[in-house]
């Protein structure tokens, strides 16, 4: 997906890569950057089906300490909801302002896209399984009574630590998620330390593309990066799940820097 410069933090590595973390293109450290800092989904700011997204981060520059990714899967934690609770958010809403969103206020008027709303129950457009969809921090939630209350507030009331997963990452990290099912954050802590990732997403039916498109350019940065661990060759690919969670993430772990041929 090609991002507004504002909706993708200026710091675009290709009109598709966006640079996440705390470098600028010209080596610059934001100091003391703090992003991401709650639970999101980065569609919600389209519209449906189009908010169906995947994910890709590599990690190019990983901190000493801190800078980890939380995931969070909304199909395992759904289906351990109470019929209580699942009736409170029968035909409720969530209705996402981007001009609200903090990581957003630097965005010229012109990046700004409509407000959205979407269903928070939802039928996953492929597994066609029910599940939630909490997807803004700073979003709203109306429920059918015409109550409404803050995302934050909702989430505090049937978050379940059992289904996060936190990723921590090692230089050359390629992590792929459904952005649908699985809501996601930083985790922070990593101070002025650098850190930096390259973040690609695609619509669901465009992830080929997506792919075909890392190979193509994410190896072709500007910047070079050098391995810590040139000496070392062992590659590993599993999966992370959390535990008691049905997770779609994958990521492929080797050492020094991602090559994908």
């Amino acid at each position: 997906m090609n991002l507004p410069e504002g909706l993708a933090f200026n710091n675009q590595e290709t009109p598709f890569i966006t640079r996440i973390g705390n470098i600028l293109k010209d080596g610059t450290v934001m100091q003391n950057q703090k992003a991401s800092l709650y639970w999101h989904s980065d569609g919600d700011i389209t519209e449906a089906p189009g908010h169906f997204i995947y994910i890709m981060l590599n990690a190019k520059i990983v901190p000493p300490v801190g800078g980890r990714t939380g995931f969070l899967d909304m199909r395992s934690l759904s289906k351990e909801l109470s019929p209580e609770i699942l009736e409170w958010f029968q035909d409720a809403k969530i209705e996402i302002k981007i001009a609200n969103i903090d990581d957003f206020m630097g965005c010229k008027e012109a990046e700004i896209m409509p407000n959205v709303r979407h269903n928070v129950n939802q039928i996953h457009p492929v597994r066609e399984i029910p599940q939630l969809y909490l997807c803004a921090h700073q979003g709203f939630v109306t429920f059918k009574d015409g109550k409404t209350m803050s995302t934050p507030d909702v989430m505090e009331k049937i978050y379940d630590e059992k289904f996060t997963y936190i990723h921590q990452y090692e230089e050359g990290d390629l992590v792929i998620w459904d952005d649908i099912q699985m809501h996601h954050r930083s985790w922070g802590g990593f101070g002025n330390h650098q850190r930096l990732l390259f973040r690609g997403q695609s619509q669901a039916g465009d992830v080929e593309k997506l792919i075909k498109y890392v190979r193509e350019n994410l190896g072709k940065s500007p910047i070079e990066y050098e391995s810590k661990n040139k000496s070392l060759e062992k590659k590993e690919v599993h999966e992370a799940k959390a535990e008691g969670a049905d997770c779609d993430i994958t990521s492929e772990v080797k050492s020094g820097p991602l090559e994908i041929n």
